[in-house]
């Protein structure tokens, strides 16, 4: 990282850009497991309407037909949770750049 205001200046634009891009992927990420989940909730209640048995059997059947569409809702949620772990991160670097820019101003001005 470059220590001149013009660096650092770049650099936070930069982070901050960066979380730009994470707030619009935290968006795609979080619509995209709302429709999986919703997904595997359609496949789970059209396997139990339409399977026969008793309620334990209709429920273990409907639950066994939706499992690859629950695991993909579950993988959607889990890259939510990254996509939010990225920019907590990005945030606590551009608040790190912060510091510095007004630690080198303050070096500047005395200089």
């Amino acid at each position: 990282m470059e220590t001149t205001p013009a660096g650092i200046e770049s650099e936070l634009r930069e982070v901050i850009k960066q979380i730009r891009m994470g707030v619009q992927a935290l968006n795609e990420a979080e619509t995209r497991a709302v429709k999986l989940n919703d997904e595997a909730d359609r496949i789970e209640w059209r396997s139990y309407i339409t399977n026969q048995g008793t309620i334990k059997d209709r429920e273990a059947l409907a639950k066994l037909e939706a499992a690859d569409a629950r695991l993909a809702a579950d993988i959607a949620r889990i890259e939510v949770n990254r996509v939010k772990a990225k920019i907590r991160a990005l945030e606590t670097e551009s608040m790190a750049i912060s510091v510095m820019a007004k630690q080198v101003a303050i070096e500047w001005q005395k200089g």
